[in-house]
């Protein structure tokens, strides 16, 4: 089975996903795309909005990110 590989834009539910199907909110894990490295992390929220742990106060809105690798895979 292949990653979903995309751009994070925030939904209507102020989550930020690639698309309807891959939704990112608390403890989901993530891979980010940061100069040309993948970066691996998890989402969480701060009581305002949603952040990768590590990488605080970096703008998630359209990063390039990815479904984490699952162990199976």
């Amino acid at each position: 089975m292949s990653r979903k590989e995309g751009k994070l834009h925030k939904n209507e539910r102020g989550r930020y996903e690639l698309d309807e199907e891959t939704e990112f909110t608390c403890g989901c894990g993530i891979e980010l795309k940061i100069c040309d490295t993948w970066v691996k992390t998890r989402i969480e929220h701060d009581g305002s909005d949603y952040y990768a742990v590590g990488l605080r106060g970096m703008k998630l809105e359209g990063m390039t990110a990815r479904e984490p690798r699952r162990s199976q895979e």
